[in-house]
């Protein structure tokens, strides 16, 4: 049955699509169903069962909620360990997921809801009538009070059944009073209690976690966006040389110089390749704009060299392709500068696949001489902090 219409607007910014948004429509229902076995309310339980989806399992004493802070950083425990069942993952927390392009880990979770071991489900909350939460999707206290609002309608949905089950809500913030009116249990503390077995995964997972931005719940969506700002603005590339470092390397053969010009073609990944030629030895390939480090096409640069492993580690960081997680925080968030592309009479020159298997590989070290040219770009509006623009050649030749 579909009841009142919801709208969400979200952006996101990628580095193949830029900054785009994305409008998601919701309808409200009335007929989602609990997703427990032997549930004499949900109609809808039977169909489930008898298409071979995974239930929760009504013997068991409890039904657990983990939140978003609980999911998003503690994945590898709920994923690995078979004796954490009976789990029920709302939707609220998968969206929060999507909104920082954690794929991969909302992945992990679906894997677990399809495990018919694991007794666990997945609650479209977001669009149940009784469980429905007002407020921007994006906020983190709205996402607590949906979890919430869930984890009461099911102690209500299994008290009107004479069930015993408690609903425990697992977390890993200190958000949650007990005006709440539902159990609600720090990770680390309920598996000392039920499960002290795992809680030395628990803390090797909480060991390597601690400093990175696993826990999707840590800050809001601006300020996230913001602090890839400014890291990304600090540390995106490496310092030149010193006039002083690159005559002497220049001397003593560790450094080369010569003009660099980067790939033909189109879109933002087509820039993230140069090519040194030489006439007396074989080409110098420089893959990645981090190893491109700011050079334009037809600078004169001067290049460090790099070993056959250096060079495999740059290949693969240059490489296409989307990950998730950690990766798709980099990907999806804030797109780096495009640099500006040769334009000129001369058509960039570009290895090929024959000439890459004889090239060398280097990162550029210093920029010597400009070619200096008429650039044209628009800007975009910058966020506070922000200190990158999105160059956009007007003849990408």
């Amino acid at each position: 049955m579909l009841g009142v219409r919801s709208e969400s607007v979200a952006f996101r910014r990628s580095k193949r699509q830029g900054l785009t948004m994305s409008v998601t429509e919701r309808y409200m229902r009335n007929d989602i169903p609990c997703g427990l076995h032997g549930c004499r309310t949900c109609t809808m339980n039977a169909e489930l069962a008898r298409k071979g989806v995974p239930l929760l399992d009504d013997t068991l004493g409890q039904i657990l909620l983990p939140d978003a802070s609980a999911v998003s950083r503690f994945i590898a425990l709920f994923e690995q360990e078979d004796e954490l069942k009976n789990l029920v993952f709302c939707q609220t927390v998968i969206d929060a997921l999507d909104r920082r392009n954690r794929t991969r880990t909302m992945r992990n979770v679906r894997k677990i809801a399809a495990d018919p071991a694991r007794s666990s489900v997945v609650f479209a909350n977001e669009v149940f009538a009784q469980t429905r939460v007002h407020g921007k999707s994006a906020d983190v206290d709205r996402d607590t009070r949906a979890v919430v609002r869930a984890a009461e309608w099911y102690r209500q949905h299994l008290e009107a059944q004479n069930k015993a089950q408690r609903v425990v809500i697992l977390t890993q913030r200190e958000v949650y009073s007990a005006e709440h009116g539902v159990e609600v249990w720090r990770l680390e503390d309920y598996l000392a209690e039920q499960h002290p077995k795992l809680i030395d995964h628990f803390r090797a997972i909480e060991q390597a976690t601690q400093d990175g931005d696993m826990d999707v719940t840590a800050m809001s969506a601006g300020e996230f966006a913001q602090a890839r700002l400014q890291a990304k603005a600090q540390g995106s590339y490496a310092k030149h040389y010193s006039e002083g470092d690159i005559s002497d390397g220049l001397r003593n053969g560790t450094l080369v110089r010569g003009t660099i010009r980067l790939r033909a073609g189109g879109g933002m990944r087509s820039e993230s390749q140069g090519v040194i030629e030489r006439s007396d030895a074989p080409d110098i390939v420089v893959i990645g704009r981090a190893a491109l480090n700011r050079a334009c096409s037809g600078d004169t640069v001067v290049v460090r060299l790099l070993g056959s492993s250096e060079s495999s580690v740059g290949e693969a960081k240059a490489a296409d392709g989307d990950d998730d997680d950690a990766d798709d925080a980099a990907d999806s968030e804030d797109a780096l500068a495009v640099e500006q592309i040769e334009a000129g009479d001369e058509a960039p020159v570009v290895a090929d696949k024959a000439n890459l298997a004889t090239a060398v590989h280097g990162v550029v070290v210093g920029v010597v001489e400009r070619r200096w040219r008429p650039y044209v770009a628009t800007l975009q509006a910058d966020v506070a902090g922000g200190m990158r623009h999105l160059a956009v050649p007007v003849d990408a030749a």
